[in-house]
């Protein structure tokens, strides 16, 4: 079961189709629209037919991780970019 005690709650899909890997899914209610990502992003054994909850969180130690790697590509270009 989901926890969804931290304050936000998920968007709901509705999977609609899986075809070469791919799995349509469906915003339910307040989520509208259309998402197309790889089976491989999905819970195992997600079949059509199934809902999902999705929710977002921010990963703030990937952020800081690319953006100290784009530091370093701009001190390598030097005041020639």
């Amino acid at each position: 079961m989901a926890d969804f005690s931290r304050g936000f709650e998920p968007a709901f899909f509705f999977v609609d189709r899986i075809s070469g890997g791919i799995a349509t899914l469906l915003g339910d209610g307040a989520a509208e629209g259309e998402i197309s990502l790889p089976v491989s992003c999905l819970p195992p054994k997600t079949s059509e037919g199934d809902y999902l909850a999705l929710s977002f969180e921010i990963d703030a130690a990937r952020r800081e991780s690319i953006n100290s790697y784009i530091d370093l590509l701009f001190d390598e270009l030097g005041d020639n970019p």
